[in-house]
C-alpha cells in the first residue's frame, strides 16, 4: 500500500479514480479504497463535492476487523475537508450510519457535512457511530436529518472511550443530537444543537 506523511495527505475526490495515487491532482474516488490506505501519522483530504452511493463513492466504514488501521497517540490517522463542509456525505437511509467507526483508536475526523435521509427500514441511519473504538476525534461536522423512521439519532457513540467532541453542529432531529450508551471519559465541548422542530413521522 502506498504510505506518505502528515505533510503529503492523500485525496478523495467525487470524480477520482482508485487507480490513481491519490494525490491532490489525481485523487482517489471511494471511501473503502482511500481509508484501506492509511497509516499512522498519515491524512485524507476530502475534496469539495457531494459523497453518496449514487456518485459511487459510498460512505466512510472503518472496521479494525476488516483490515482498517489504527492511528496512535502521536501519530493519529487524520480525515479532513479541504474546504470545511464542502465534503458533503449525502445519506440514503440504508446504512447504520454515514460515517461509521468500528474497532479502531486515535482517529480525526474534521469539517465534514453529513446528512441524513427519512427510509422506512430497519438499518438505523444515524448521522455518525463510532463503535467500540476509542481516541476518536469529531471536530466541526456539520450533521443532520436523522432517519426519523427508526431509533437513530445524528451522533451515536456506543462503548467508546476517551472520544472528543467539539465545535460541532447539529440539526433537524426528532430525538438526540447525541446519543452516549457504554462510552466513558468523553469530552464533549463548544457543540450546538438545534432540532429545529424537525417532527416525528405517523
Amino acid at each position: 500500500a502506498p504510505t506518505n506523511s502528515a505533510e503529503e495527505p492523500f485525496f478523495i475526490a467525487p470524480g477520482g479514480s482508485d487507480s490513481d495515487p491519490g494525490t491532490a491532482d489525481r485523487p482517489w474516488k471511494s471511501w473503502e479504497h482511500a481509508l484501506k490506505q492509511l497509516h499512522p501519522g498519515e491524512s485524507l483530504v476530502v475534496k469539495d463535492g457531494t459523497y453518496s452511493a449514487a456518485t459511487g463513492a459510498g460512505f466512510p466504514y472503518i472496521n479494525g476487523k476488516l483490515g482498517y488501521k489504527s492511528g496512535t497517540a502521536e501519530q493519529p490517522i487524520t480525515v479532513r475537508a479541504e474546504n470545511e463542509r464542502r465534503a458533503f456525505i449525502d445519506g440514503d437511509g440504508t446504512a447504520a450510519g454515514k460515517l461509521r467507526v468500528y474497532h479502531v483508536s486515535h482517529w480525526v475526523f474534521q469539517g465534514l457535512r453529513i446528512k441524513g435521509k427519512d427510509l422506512n427500514v430497519s438499518a438505523g441511519d444515524n448521522g455518525v457511530q463510532i463503535y467500540q473504538s476509542n481516541f476518536v476525534t469529531l471536530r466541526r461536522l456539520l450533521v443532520t436529518h436523522n432517519n426519523r423512521y427508526t431509533n437513530s439519532h445524528l451522533m451515536t457513540l456506543v462503548e467508546s472511550n476517551n472520544l472528543l467532541v467539539e465545535e460541532c453542529e447539529f440539526y433537524d432531529f426528532h430525538r438526540h443530537a447525541i446519543d452516549v450508551s457504554g462510552s466513558n471519559h468523553g469530552i464533549y465541548r463548544r457543540n450546538y444543537a438545534n432540532s429545529r422542530g424537525y417532527a416525528d413521522l405517523p
